[in-house]
């Protein structure tokens, strides 16, 4: 067996669809592929990309980041994790150990502050310990910001930096979304349900 690789350089074209050659344009006609004439109005849905697989690969291989900071496949406790591998059972939080019902206010205490804590993140009023991808949410971490609050609103946009979390956000937003949002919405309330543990529920959301 063997690899094929892919080598590409992309061009920003300044009518968009009108610059591309009629031999591309017959092409998505032929093929049926209409809707890449214009670019996607709202799109959030995961996407690997070049560069998100570099990066993760710049993680495994603990290198600097631009802030000063590294990256490392380390616990907290110093003990090594090879890349990839699971650390579910790992140092977790008793589950009947954490209140069932959580405030806002109760929910800020598990953003990785106190390292004797859980990590806890909200997604659509429902609380999820996200502990074993510590080294994504943990402090000095991409993730850290959506941790200790409901951060349904980075999800839904797409924006996952503090930019992205809204704090006010609640049912009524939620039901004023769009039917393509609500399915993002849903594919993460999915992926958090798969992947983690449910804890309990945000009473104030």
């Amino acid at each position: 067996q063997g690899k094929l690789v892919y080598h590409c350089r992309g061009k920003k074209l300044l009518r968009g669809f009108e610059d591309l050659s009629d031999q591309v344009k017959q092409y998505l006609v032929d093929a049926d592929k209409t809707e890449f004439r214009t670019a996607p109005d709202d799109f959030s849905r995961p996407n690997e990309t070049s560069w998100t697989y570099f990066k993760k690969l710049i993680s495994q291989k603990g290198m600097p980041r631009a802030d000063g900071t590294v990256a490392r496949e380390r616990d907290d406790d110093g003990q090594e994790h090879k890349a990839g591998a699971s650390t579910k059972a790992h140092n977790a939080p008793s589950k009947n150990a954490l209140p069932q019902k959580f405030t806002r206010a109760e929910l800020s205490k598990y953003d990785g502050t106190d390292l004797s804590l859980p990590l806890l993140l909200g997604i659509n009023g429902r609380v999820y310990d996200v502990t074993r991808g510590k080294k994504h949410y943990r402090k000095g971490e991409s993730y850290n910001c959506m941790t200790g609050k409901d951060s349904t609103s980075a999800f839904v946009l797409g924006i996952y930096t503090q930019g992205g979390v809204i704090h006010a956000w609640g049912p009524e937003d939620v039901a004023k979304l769009s039917p393509e949002k609500k399915a993002d919405l849903d594919y993460w309330v999915n992926f958090f349900d798969k992947e983690y543990d449910m804890v309990g529920e945000l009473v104030d959301f």
